[in-house]
């Protein structure tokens, strides 16, 4: 056995500690908000139950994503309390996105940690989660909760980074 293999167990080991398993409920409601915002977190091995997309909500948060992503690494990278003000494209997004935002916000931030299926059996076949969605909808909150204490909202800023969490931890296994 390698040093890899003697870490993570035998495959009956893995499976034991990690059985199979559909997504819960929490984690499709949570793919059907961020489709609401063009975002894709499907796994792509079960893309027929894929929430359908608007191609034009689609096509407007590609117009934002790297100015969106830029000011927001720049807002991270400097020192002190201040946020600047996005570009206007980019406040704009977050304006006209606002209730689609606070709805997956909420529902992560309140509800059941989103749990995606795992089926380590199948091995290079299992499914694995969407992780360029799940970056995009990471960036996303990250940007709104910069957006939200720019504007003196620092609760619901508080409510991304929590969403933002919660997210991640259903990627924990």
């Amino acid at each position: 056995r390698s040093a890899r293999d003697s870490r993570f167990g035998s495959l009956e080991d893995m499976l034991e500690r990690h059985p199979s398993r559909g997504p819960n409920d929490s984690a499709l409601e949570v793919e059907k908000l961020a489709a609401a915002l063009s975002l894709d977190l499907t796994p792509r091995s079960e893309e027929e139950r894929r929430p359908e997309i608007d191609r034009a909500r689609k096509e407007a948060f590609r117009a934002v994503e790297t100015p969106l992503c830029d000011w927001a690494r720049e807002q991270l990278s400097r020192g002190g309390d201040e946020i600047d003000a996005p570009p206007a494209a980019v406040a704009a997004y977050l304006d006209a996105s606002d209730a689609e935002i606070v709805a997956l916000r909420e529902a992560l931030a309140d509800g059941d940690v989103p749990r995606w299926a795992m089926r380590i059996e199948l091995r290079f076949q299992a499914p694995i989660p969407n992780l360029l969605g799940h970056l995009k909808v990471q960036k996303l909150l990250t940007a709104d909760a910069l957006y939200r204490i720019h504007r003196g909202e620092a609760s619901a800023a508080s409510r991304d980074l929590e969403a933002s969490l919660v997210l991640n931890a259903g990627l924990h296994d």
